[in-house]
């Protein structure tokens, strides 16, 4: 899964509106060129993001803003025991790992920590998986017995609750439901110089 991380990897919360739609632009182009399809995630470089931007970039690209929730710092390459001892000390239902490829110790460090995280029933999936687990499914009409009117659950024109724009999420299997999930490390998140 590929998703728009901006073109040079600027902090995209000090530039004006016409500044970052031409980083997301160019990249957005890119991708499709390469892939045929636009993306529909958007991970801004550090983080650093306005609510006046993620509310245009949502509505202009449709973009589902993704945040992670567990940042190892593998950026500052500690080495790829902290980052493994990070991420398993921090990884919760419904995380998304924050991680480079570009950082040896980070790539050094995955295998065993995917395979403690599978040991402990991880499961992973990609961050549009994870989205969708965490999408309600509206409720389902009960059918009219002959002369009750059945009651519509939802008002003519209302839509269910759109897909949450926060952080997807690494989650556990739950005893209580089988839809609790895990998604894949932010790895699903284009890889960054910096973070």
């Amino acid at each position: 899964e590929i998703g728009n991380h901006s073109w040079s990897h600027p902090q995209l919360n000090r530039m004006s509106d016409d500044a970052v739609r031409s980083q997301l632009r160019r990249t957005d182009d890119a991708i499709k060129a390469i892939t045929g399809k636009r993306p529909t995630l958007f991970r801004p470089p550090y983080g650093a993001i306005t609510a006046h931007q993620k509310k245009w970039i949502h509505d202009e690209f449709g973009y589902q803003v993704i945040m992670w929730d567990v940042d190892p710092l593998d950026w500052k390459d500690p080495g790829p025991t902290t980052v493994a001892n990070r991420i398993l000390k921090e990884t919760r239902a419904g995380s998304i790992v924050l991680s480079h490829d570009i950082h040896k110790g980070t790539v050094e460090a995955m295998p065993s920590t995917l395979e403690e995280l599978a040991s402990k029933h991880f499961k992973f999936v990609t961050v549009s998986e994870l989205i969708g687990l965490a999408t309600p499914e509206p409720p389902k009409p009960t059918p009219a017995r002959k002369g009750v009117q059945a009651a519509n659950p939802l008002p003519a024109g209302a839509a269910t609750a759109p897909a949450q724009t926060g952080p997807a999420k690494i989650a556990t299997p739950d005893a209580a439901s089988a839809r609790s999930q895990i998604s894949a490390p932010a790895a699903t998140a284009a890889p960054s110089p910096s973070h």
